[in-house]
């Protein structure tokens, strides 16, 4: 379907968040997806080994996002 792994709503704005094991990387489908979410003023992020950290960044750039 290529919806994101995990969805969800935080400070009035969508987000999805695609994880990918090694080196994978998101389908065209998931791109197509992630891109339409995007355009509706959502967030995505594909989130990997190298930077799960990026998550704990979350809240602050959606709270930016949704004033």
């Amino acid at each position: 379907s290529g919806v994101p792994d995990i969805v969800g709503c935080l400070n009035g704005v969508f987000f999805g968040v695609e994880c990918k094991a090694g080196k994978n990387s998101p389908t065209a489908l998931q791109l197509k997806e992630m891109r339409k979410i995007m355009d509706a003023k959502g967030y995505c992020v594909v989130v990997t080994e190298d930077n799960v950290d990026e998550l704990n960044a979350l809240p602050n750039v959606l709270g930016q996002k949704g004033k």
